[in-house]
């Protein structure tokens, strides 16, 4: 069994609220990275440079509450933000 990674009771929607202040680019970039992508690969898939790509992700830190890339990728796949 998969423990859940919200423990507390207000926790689930508190994590809701926050990835609610993506946009709907920072969202494509979890999603790629999720899919395995690096930098440079999300930014020629986004038509966009990987300067670009590195303000994204840290956009996303710094509006969600995750430790790495990794663990915020698991909340957004929990969340059904991503795929």
């Amino acid at each position: 069994m998969i423990n859940s990674s919200f423990e507390e009771p207000g926790e689930f929607s508190e994590s809701v609220a926050h990835f609610s202040t993506l946009t709907k680019r920072e969202v494509e970039v979890i999603q790629l990275i999720a899919d395995g992508l690096v930098n440079k690969e999300i930014a020629e898939k986004m038509n966009i440079s990987k300067r670009t790509v590195d303000t994204h992700r840290r956009n996303i830190l710094s509006k969600i509450p995750a430790k790495s890339f990794s663990s915020l990728t698991i909340m957004a796949y929990r969340l059904r933000i991503i795929k």
